[in-house]
């Protein structure tokens, strides 16, 4: 809410085209990238993708346009990388979901049901069956959503 009305202040006019998909999508990778839960994960994680943002991502079609030249591939050399901003966010979540998924500085909470205490609970929890017919033979029929059989 603050940080709303600080850019409003600056602004002078908000308005709902202002806030398109793309804004949505660069809010959901801050909060994700700095672990949901936490105030000073999402800090940190807006921190981190405004500067990969204004700095990496701007300079990086150059950055590849010149390796392309220096090595002499002729697809790094000739195609233009300016729009890439979103698949280098998408590896980024994807990267995150499976190396870290619980963010940079998650909550306690979200690292406990994220991480459990030891292998043995990881293990049991690993092999628990979501349907089991075992279990629904003992149980009395009535209270199986009343199905006979």
């Amino acid at each position: 809410g603050f940080a709303g009305c600080v850019y409003s202040s600056k602004l002078g006019f908000i308005g709902p085209g202002q806030f398109d998909f793309n804004v949505s999508v660069f809010v959901l990778c801050m909060i994700i990238l700095g672990g949901i839960g936490t105030i000073r994960g999402v800090i940190l994680g807006a921190v981190v993708l405004y500067m990969l943002q204004s700095y990496v991502l701007t300079r990086l079609p150059g950055w590849i346009h010149d390796f392309g030249i220096s090595s002499n591939i002729g697809f790094l050399r000739d195609t233009d990388f300016s729009g890439i901003k979103f698949l280098i966010y998408g590896v980024a979540l994807v990267g995150m979901m499976l190396i870290r998924p619980e963010g940079l500085l998650p909550s306690e909470r979200q690292k406990a049901e994220l991480h459990p205490e030891s292998e043995e609970i990881a293990r049991r929890e690993s092999n628990v069956e979501l349907y089991d017919e075992t279990v629904l033979d003992r149980q009395d029929p009535s209270t199986r959503g009343g199905q006979e059989g």
